[in-house]
């Protein structure tokens, strides 16, 4: 069993100054967690800057088995709030916020590391800015030093890097959002669990119908933890392809389709999926039909070229070598994606069809 850490004094009492509240004196810092117990105590002592300026932090815990509320009551300034009927972060987020009266609400995922430093970057544009919503980004660095993780990393990080500063959604592992606009969309829609994905996209689609701004700010930065194995990536990727389709046709969102993205997925993530698709299909039929080869080898081309970008910007980061090491991900990964949209357009087909709406008032909101 781990250690429990040695409280300094400032952790176990912070002292607030009189007078008008600071900006971290009117902010709550909401972590929805569960079975989060190997990343939560890095990602709250990065928080504690928070607390120390006035800023009010909770851990929304979903029914963990691993130890995780354990580990938040070991920090005195943290606040434990339990659920006993969630079924996703969402629901966890929806919880704190309606556990709080502070004017402005952060949320950080359980897997997340942000310095206090960056989070009152994030709440200076909400508050001064006059954005809605502002969202951090994934630091180049990760602490696992697979391939697997560098790669994931780098990959979501450049998405980002490559789409526009004005957003269509709510990235939600790390991002400020006035509490008043948070109400007025209504919260997130809790039908999602948090395997499936597309809860982000679904609340930042409500709030921009209602007229709210979220910003991305490239240049506040979080590091996130999760470790990933190759089994679990494409796992993961399939289904989330799979939401995500199911979602877009849901929704029927024309216009991030007509700027050549849904969120922060490409067109052209769509079409290197299917080069790859089309490369293994004509060198599986290569081995009956030998012409087929020459098919195989000109999707195989045409793929490498949609990543000269990506092979670019993990070759400048981590190396050429390692930038070429990571292209056999990248191919199983988009093959993935791929194989999950059409697994979604069947379904969808079938008639089913993603959850929409507000979340708020949730089942398991404690009253304040």
């Amino acid at each position: 069993m781990a250690r429990p850490p040695v409280m300094t004094q400032s952790e176990v009492s912070l002292p607030r100054a009189a007078g008008p509240p600071s900006r971290l004196g009117r902010t709550a810092v909401i972590v929805p967690a569960r079975d989060a117990a190997s990343t939560l105590e890095p990602c709250l002592r990065a928080i504690h800057g928070c607390a120390l300026g006035g800023a009010e932090v909770m851990v929304v815990d979903d029914r963990s088995s691993d130890g995780t509320p354990a580990i938040a009551a070991r920090f005195p300034w943290v606040r434990l709030v339990p659920l006993t009927k969630g079924t996703s972060d969402g629901a966890g987020r929806n919880a704190g916020a309606l556990a709080t009266d502070r004017d402005l609400l952060v949320f950080v995922d359980a897997d997340v590391v942000v310095e206090a430093s960056q989070v009152e970057l994030l709440l200076a544009h909400v508050d001064d800015g006059g954005w809605d919503a502002s969202v951090a980004c994934y630091s180049e660095h990760h602490d696992d030093p697979g391939l697997v993780s560098q790669y994931k990393n780098l990959w979501i990080r450049l998405s980002y890097l490559a789409g526009p500063r004005e957003l269509d959604w709510l990235w939600s592992a790390c991002c400020a959002v006035r509490r008043d606009s948070y109400m007025r969309a209504g919260g997130f829609n809790e039908l999602f669990t948090t395997a499936l994905g597309g809860v982000d996209f679904e609340m930042g689609s409500r709030m921009r119908k209602a007229g709210m701004r979220i910003q991305f700010d490239a240049a506040i930065e979080c590091r996130h933890l999760k470790r990933f194995s190759l089994a679990g990536l494409l796992r993961n990727d399939y289904r989330r392809a799979r939401s995500y389709c199911i979602m877009a046709m849901t929704f029927r969102r024309r216009a991030p389709i007509g700027s050549g993205r849904f969120a922060n997925v490409r067109v052209s993530h769509f079409l290197s999926g299917v080069c790859a698709w089309c490369a293994l299909l004509a060198a599986a039929l290569g081995l009956l039909y030998p012409p087929a080869w020459f098919a195989a080898l000109l999707g195989g081309a045409l793929w490498l070229i949609l990543q000269t970008r990506f092979t670019l910007y993990f070759g400048s980061r981590r190396g050429f070598s390692h930038a070429l090491a990571a292209l056999p991900i990248l191919f199983l990964d988009e093959a993935a994606s791929v194989a999950g949209s059409v697994a979604g357009l069947s379904r969808f087909l079938q008639g089913e069809r993603s959850p929409s709406g507000p979340g708020l008032p949730g089942p398991d909101a404690p009253s304040r």
